[in-house]
């Protein structure tokens, strides 16, 4: 699969996504379909092995701190290339009102860098443990945003 057939087919996955409430969605199904696009889903040149193609989960308040985010990207590099500019995010980013319970969240991250099935479920396992995922679940979210872009 191709960068841009994968980009199409994460869009496609998640088209509905931005037009669904907290009453008919919930983190665990984002998760869980982010989770499984990167167990099953291989882009072509860029090969986990070479940590050209991994999960990351990141979180904290939004830079005008009015909001907070829970972030799940998907780091794509090149192989042959290994710039900047060969380094390519897809993510899907949760936004929840700053709460009370989620201001004393302190920012963070977690990568997962190997899309084989022990590991996605022990990433899956360990993210829903979180505090940080724990208190977005008590939260409605205010929005969901698929976004791409280049490191470089």
């Amino acid at each position: 699969m191709t960068r841009a057939n994968l980009v199409r087919h994460i869009r496609r996955e998640f088209a509905e996504f931005g037009k669904l409430t907290p009453a008919n969605l919930d983190l665990d199904t984002v998760k869980n379909t982010v989770v499984y696009a990167y167990r099953e889903k291989r882009v072509d040149g860029c090969k986990p092995a070479d940590d050209a193609d991994m999960l990351l989960v990141q979180w904290g308040p939004t830079d005008d701190n009015k909001a907070f985010e829970l972030d799940f990207t998907r780091q794509l590099t090149e192989s042959k290339r290994g710039d900047d500019d060969s380094i390519h995010h897809i993510s899907v980013v949760v936004r929840y009102p700053l709460t009370p319970g989620l201001k004393k969240i302190k920012p963070g991250n977690r990568w997962l860098e190997r899309p084989d099935p022990g590991a996605t479920d022990k990433f899956s396992a360990s993210l829903e443990r979180t505090a940080v995922y724990k208190q977005c679940q008590m939260t409605d979210f205010r929005k969901i945003e698929i976004t791409t872009d280049r490191a470089g």
